[in-house]
């Protein structure tokens, strides 16, 4: 679980009782979004003690810094689950998530890519023709279900 320890009053950040995880928040997660957001960059969520990055340069910085916020002590809300990660590439540091980060890396370089574009192109070829007869707004929901509503902005 998250450090419960840290007191959001001593770092001057604005706290929220809003809960990101609600099943209202998953299916439309915008107006919390924005929400949390207008609070500032940073916000302390009172429900699960850990502070919210809600802006992207916030994001950036912390996940470019890993010397000041390293991922090896966990980047999950739940102590098994940082267990469970120690060691592997999204929970490592420095030299070893560089190394690790090599292996997984390899298979999608450009390179390894270009490879499987003939095999690839005429699969996307389908899948969007398959879209475009079922209907914009709903195909890409279907074909990009990564987020609800996570498509919009896409052209039609």
């Amino acid at each position: 679980m998250a450090d419960t320890t840290m007191n959001p009053s001593r770092t001057k950040v604005p706290t929220s009782p809003l809960d990101p995880y609600t099943d209202e928040a998953l299916l439309n997660p915008w107006p919390l979004e924005r929400e949390l957001r207008e609070k500032g960059p940073i916000v302390w969520l009172e429900k699960y003690g850990m502070f919210a990055l809600t802006r992207y340069d916030a994001v950036v910085k912390v996940l470019r810094d890993w010397e000041a916020f390293p991922p090896s002590f966990g980047v999950m809300m739940h102590d098994d689950m940082n267990q469970v990660l120690r060691g592997k590439t999204l929970c490592s540091d420095g030299d070893a998530h560089s190394q690790l980060r090599r292996v997984v890396m390899r298979p999608v370089t450009p390179f390894a890519l270009h490879v499987l574009q003939d095999e690839v192109e005429p699969e996307a070829s389908k899948l969007l023709s398959a879209a475009r007869a079922i209907g914009s707004r709903v195909a890409r929901s279907a074909l990009i279900p990564s987020r609800p509503g996570g498509t919009e902005g896409l052209a039609a």
